[in-house]
């Protein structure tokens, strides 16, 4: 095999030494192209086995009991003359041979009873990040409680016994009004100028950088459907159309595009890619049952 694969080479060599006499650099060029893939796409074949049969070797194998080794275990009591019951159900767990009490020595073997104290698990609250907002509110002891009884002197602050609650306030909706100041010469009554106004997500549209981002992360990261986000909009004074949430998820596709090409580039150059096959069922009211089933998009290993 090893004086063919040098036959080969040497042919494959006379051959491009011909070319290049020839001046068909071109022809040359591009045979050398080809077999460089060719060894390319051979090599990724063996790594993939290479990976398949390292994992077979080392990797994690399944601990379950099989129906050849059941089978055993079974044959394996009958032949010492254990009766197998019928049903498993009825087996006593608390006869006196599995708990290793027999009548016969009365349980005085030598062995002494040891008791082991319960185990006790501190549990340590995790700490509140620092970025979270804190809103203090101050307690004033009430009353004849600020007057010492002993000498009916006021009592001195000398600090402060916190104790924390955490709450969660609920999302709101807050409408920035823009007020683009206008100028104009009052001699003339011409030469009218207007402040430039802030650039907007959706041109001529009402929401804003941080609400179409919810709407998108909590649809397609959170698995939330436009028509609960219009209810919760609902809930908390704001009545969206489900069309007008599908038409703002648009827009923020069209402006994440050139991200999800990126994302695309990159995938798409990655040595495996992984997909998952359970289908996601998804609203389409094109369809005679309003509903198709979609696959979810690849993640890729470099």
């Amino acid at each position: 095999m090893a004086a063919n694969a040098d036959s080969d080479l040497k042919d494959i060599q006379a051959f491009l030494l011909r070319l290049l006499s020839e001046q068909r650099e071109q022809e040359a060029v591009q045979m050398v192209v080809e077999l460089l893939r060719t060894l390319r796409k051979k090599n990724t074949q063996l790594q993939m086995r290479l990976h398949k049969a390292l994992r077979q070797q080392y990797g994690r194998k399944s601990e379950g009991i099989s129906s050849q080794q059941l089978s055993l275990f079974l044959q394996q009591l009958e032949d010492t003359g254990q009766k197998i019951p019928e049903d498993l159900d009825a087996v006593d767990l608390e006869d006196d041979d599995l708990n290793g009490d027999n009548d016969d020595d009365n349980g005085d073997d030598g062995a002494r009873v040891v008791e082991i104290k319960a185990h006790e698990r501190r549990v340590r609250r995790r700490p509140i990040p620092t970025e979270i907002q804190r809103v203090q509110h101050i307690h004033r002891v009430e009353g004849d409680a600020r007057i010492c009884p002993a000498c009916e002197a006021e009592k001195a602050r000398f600090g402060y016994e916190v104790t924390r609650i955490l709450e969660f306030v609920p999302a709101h909706f807050e409408l920035h009004e823009h007020l683009m100041e206008q100028l104009a010469c009052r001699p003339c009554g011409e030469h009218v100028s207007t402040a430039e106004g802030p650039a907007k997500v959706i041109e001529g549209g009402l929401p804003g950088p941080g609400l179409l981002a919810n709407i998108v992360v909590d649809k397609y990261r959170d698995g939330l459907p436009l028509y609960r986000q219009a209810n919760r909009f609902q809930r908390i004074g704001m009545e969206f159309a489900r069309s007008t949430l599908v038409d703002w998820v648009a827009h923020a596709a069209r402006i994440l595009e050139p991200i999800a090409n990126a994302l695309q580039v990159q995938a798409m150059g990655a040595f495996v890619l992984h997909t998952d096959a359970t289908g996601l069922p998804v609203l389409d009211k094109s369809h005679p049952n309003n509903i198709v089933r979609c696959r979810s998009t690849p993640s890729c290993r470099m």
